[in-house]
């Protein structure tokens, strides 16, 4: 009977009442109950435990499946994205036009031209570094524009919410490259001619000479400076700019994509 039941690890306990002191009794239950509670015990730590692998499993689908949704929509303008190339041309092109811009006076094209270039009202290097950057943001802002928005609209989605930290970094590597971009842009605009435009004395001696021919002054000034900058080799010095500010674009599209590729 004992072994059809399977009873044979089961602690029975008789009681005689008329012989047996409570004590023993009370222990035995004291046990028994103390038994239950850990089978319980282990009973719900056993169901979190397999809850909580429950709860992983989900989650790290729903990120793999927020992932896949945002390399997806990533990786379409990262392909526009490679074929957006800056062409810097003729940033000195400016200076005339500032020259000879009726806003401009002739007291300042003088101060200018007295200073080597470098006035208030009208600075060469200025207008260089402003022509170039203006040129490296007209050929990326729209694109920073448009996956700025792209990634602004996925961190509203809560189903990619999974994702938020790659978004999030993918918009500060976005704002802190591009801004880089454009401040590389600034800087060579004046850099690439700074130092023989500067030093140039025989050609500064010559504009200054144009003081007090009469009218037309402005435009022999903004004939002399066109023709300085087109005596320079600067289709050789556009073409090298501009490929240093393409690659720090190419190294962009690099860190984004290392950022949503799949590591599994």
């Amino acid at each position: 009977m004992q072994n059809s039941l399977n009873l044979n690890n089961i602690d029975v306990v008789f009681f005689n009442s008329k012989i047996d002191t409570p004590n023993k009794l009370n222990s035995t239950l004291v046990d028994k109950l103390d038994m239950l509670r850990k089978e319980h015990q282990n009973q719900v730590e056993s169901i979190i435990d397999s809850l909580d692998d429950i709860e992983r499993q989900t989650n790290t689908q729903l990120s793999q499946e927020a992932l896949r949704r945002v390399r997806a929509s990533i990786s379409i303008w990262l392909e526009k994205a490679k074929d957006i190339r800056c062409n810097l041309k003729k940033n000195f092109s400016t200076i005339s036009e500032v020259i000879l811009d009726r806003g401009t006076h002739v007291s300042s094209v003088r101060a200018s031209v007295n200073r080597h270039g470098q006035w208030h009202n009208l600075d060469y290097y200025k207008i260089l570094s402003d022509s170039s950057q203006y040129q490296a943001v007209s050929s990326f802002d729209r694109y920073k524009d448009e996956l700025y928005f792209i990634i602004s609209n996925m961190l509203e989605q809560k189903d990619l919410s999974y994702q938020k930290g790659t978004l999030d970094s993918i918009k500060n590597i976005l704002e802190k490259r591009v801004e880089e971009i454009y401040i590389t842009a600034y800087n060579i605009g004046s850099n690439t001619y700074f130092k023989d435009l500067i030093q140039d004395i025989d050609f500064w001696n010559k504009m200054k000479r144009e003081w007090g021919k009469g009218a037309g002054y402005k435009q022999r000034i903004a004939n002399h400076s066109e023709l300085w900058f087109l005596n320079q080799d600067y289709n050789t010095f556009d073409t090298q700019n501009s490929e240093i500010l393409n690659n720090m674009w190419k190294n962009l599209l690099i860190e984004i994509n290392e950022l949503i590729e799949d590591k599994q």
